[in-house]
């Protein structure tokens, strides 16, 4: 009867039974599927929620740290290499000032030197114009005793004397021309003497000006030199010391890195430890 009743209300309105019957299977199987999603899905979150952070391992950080330390020991050698090249600019700048200081003392001497072979090769060109004028009044009176008819036989050989080397050898005949032609032979002498040593005065002065100036001009070059040397090593240094710097902060960076991640790890683990006794 009631099955018949079902049947019957189900064809007074129309649906055949086996639709209905299909209509509530389909039904069924789609909250069956939607509770088995959701299970599924709450199943699955505390696994993701768990999921343990990556640990860097023991010899990772060892690297790292062998890596920093290395970089570190470079950065101490750099140091070291900086100090010693700022004491060889410093000693290189002082020998450089003392070798300007010096050079300008040997500059005052040279210029000094170079005054006094001025004043001796005036000496001497002024000697050269006494010896000159001493030969000529010779030769003036030689020839006024010849063409007075002097009987003096060395007059005529006078005027062929053309240095002062040849009065000297004739000095005895002069001897008979009196007193006043030997003292022009004396000026003669002493004028001839006088240029020479001026001459020779003035060659030595000026060759000692020259040594002074070019010795001092070379020990300044040459300490100039290392001191420029010396500056270049230094800003040398100093470019390789900021890049490895910059290569210690990066190394030193990533060892901080992986300690963090490690200790991370570390808590994380520890938090999941602690949880599980009381998840049970």
């Amino acid at each position: 009867m009631g099955s018949g009743t079902r049947n019957g209300t189900a064809g007074a309105i129309g649906v055949p039974s086996g639709a209905v019957e299909r209509t509530g299977g389909r039904t069924a199987l789609r909250i069956g599927g939607t509770v088995l999603a959701t299970a599924f899905l709450v199943g699955l979150t505390p696994a993701v929620a768990d999921a343990a952070p990556r640990r860097p391992s023991d010899s990772q950080i060892a690297q790292a740290k062998s890596q920093a330390d290395a970089v570190a020991q470079r950065m101490d050698e750099l140091n070291q290499q900086m100090s010693a090249a700022q004491a060889e600019v410093d000693a290189a700048r002082a020998q450089a000032a003392l070798a300007l200081d010096e050079y300008q003392a040997t500059q005052e001497a040279s210029e000094e030197a170079r005054l006094h072979a001025e004043e001796a090769a005036a000496a001497a060109v002024r000697a050269e114009a006494d010896l000159a004028a001493a030969r000529d009044a010779v030769v003036a009176f030689a020839r006024r005793s010849y063409m007075q008819g002097s009987t003096y036989p060395g007059a005529a050989a006078l005027l062929t004397s053309g240095s002062p080397g040849e009065l000297v050898e004739k000095a005895a005949l002069l001897e008979a021309a009196g007193s006043h032609r030997t003292e022009v032979l004396g000026v003669v002498t002493v004028a001839q003497v006088a240029a020479e040593q001026a001459d020779a005065t003035a060659q030595m002065a000026l060759a000692e000006a020259d040594a002074l100036e070019a010795e001092a001009a070379f020990t300044l070059d040459v300490a100039r030199t290392a001191e420029i040397s010396a500056r270049e090593q230094e800003a040398a240094l100093e470019t390789e010391r900021g890049e490895v710097e910059a290569e210690l902060r990066t190394a030193q960076q990533q060892l901080s890195t992986l300690v963090g991640e490690r200790a991370a790890a570390d808590r994380a683990a520890a938090a999941r430890a602690a949880a599980a006794p009381a998840r049970d």
